[in-house]
């Protein structure tokens, strides 16, 4: 064995085998590979001060922004009782998400506070001569209802249910039962009067709900893709229609 490390040809032959070998083998030179962080989710979050965006790509254990002077910042998640909080790793970067609504903080310094862009509806009221006749062109098909809590609520069957407002009636198609009655259209301001409704049994349809949204008043708009837009009392969420 001696002789063979000796002698400087063999210790070079037994080398460039061993590294050959261990190459074949996958063991030589491999670095481990990083984790790569899968994203669930990307939200387009709007500051409804300052007009600005953030885009925050949501992973399981991460969250990685974009915009507002954190281009590709990645924050790791935070185990907390405050909910859903994201951190960078000196802790000088926190992301506190409630619901559809975000607060970017630098050390103490608020950055950012926006709401997710599929709940941020134009506060320009529209003029009653504009509201009345976009209103009334055609059937309104119930597409989902956005909550402020972040709770998202779907028809029970897709495309059955509908409202028609004209000359003063209201009607209400489901998936089961027909709701009627009658409306005011003052401004931007729906106000439906009490429903009378067909009396089929209906187990699993939601239409209790999507009839209760009638209940109170409603502030009318349009989006910018001509969708009618029926925003709830205090905030509370907007109800979403494509034109039939």
């Amino acid at each position: 064995m001696k002789h063979i490390f000796s002698n400087p040809r063999h210790f070079a032959l037994i080398a460039i085998v061993c590294v050959t070998v261990g190459l074949a083998a996958g063991y030589v030179f491999r670095p481990s590979a990083a984790p790569v962080a899968v994203t669930s989710r990307t939200v387009t979050y709007v500051s409804e001060e300052t007009g600005t965006n953030l885009i925050v790509a949501f992973a399981a254990d991460s969250a990685r922004l974009t915009g507002v002077a954190f281009a590709e910042t990645v924050l790791a998640r935070v185990k907390t009782a405050d909910g859903e909080v994201y951190a960078s790793e000196n802790g000088s970067i926190s992301l506190t998400v409630s619901g559809p609504t975000i607060e970017l903080r630098e050390g103490r310094e608020v950055r950012f506070v926006g709401r997710d862009q599929a709940f941020v509806v134009s506060r320009t009221e529209p003029p009653s001569v504009v509201v009345e006749p976009y209103v009334t062109s055609a059937r309104w098909v119930w597409r989902e209802t956005l909550m402020s809590t972040g709770e998202v609520v779907a028809p029970s069957t897709p495309g059955a249910f509908s409202v028609q407002l004209r000359d003063g009636a209201v009607e209400l198609l489901t998936d089961c039962n027909t709701f009627t009655g009658s409306y005011a259209l003052e401004g931007a301001l729906l106000t439906v009067g009490p429903l009378a409704q067909t009396k089929k049994f209906c187990g699993s349809s939601n239409e209790e709900v999507f009839a209760s949204v009638f209940s109170e008043p409603l502030t009318v708009f349009f989006d910018p893709s001509g969708a009618l837009v029926l925003l709830l009392p205090e905030d509370r969420g907007s109800v979403f229609f494509s034109a039939r």
